[in-house]
């Protein structure tokens, strides 16, 4: 059976695509909530659930909603995109992702990590 929209699994992060925000990282704990965030396809590069699955943006009427690419994480792939981000964007340089194995609560650790951009 394939993968539906219950069995995204929050939090939600997504990366941007375009103009100014691109490379730029939004972190969602209610993957509803993100929808609301995304005004047109250019605006997600890259989405991930909290189990660090691919998600994809697909049009919805006249919205869009997320489905999953696939179920097998890439976790080491959205891992790398989030480290990407502190790097471009963390005004301290020495601020890094925190430690934290399990992909989950590391994207929970992300979410209580200020970034001063």
């Amino acid at each position: 059976m394939a993968p539906t929209w219950d069995d995204i699994v929050d939090p939600v992060v997504l990366f941007a695509d375009s103009g100014n925000m691109l490379g730029h990282m939004w972190w969602v704990g209610d993957p509803s909530l993100a929808l609301e965030m995304v005004e047109g396809f250019f605006d997600v590069a890259h989405a991930y659930d909290g189990l660090a699955r691919p998600l994809r943006l697909v049009q919805d009427g006249d919205g869009f909603t997320f489905e999953l690419v696939s179920s097998e994480p890439r976790e080491t792939e959205m891992r790398a995109r989030v480290y990407s981000y502190y790097r471009r964007f963390a005004r301290n340089q020495a601020q890094e992702p925190p430690d934290v194995s399990d992909v989950r609560e590391f994207l929970y650790a992300v979410a209580d990590d200020r970034v001063d951009e």
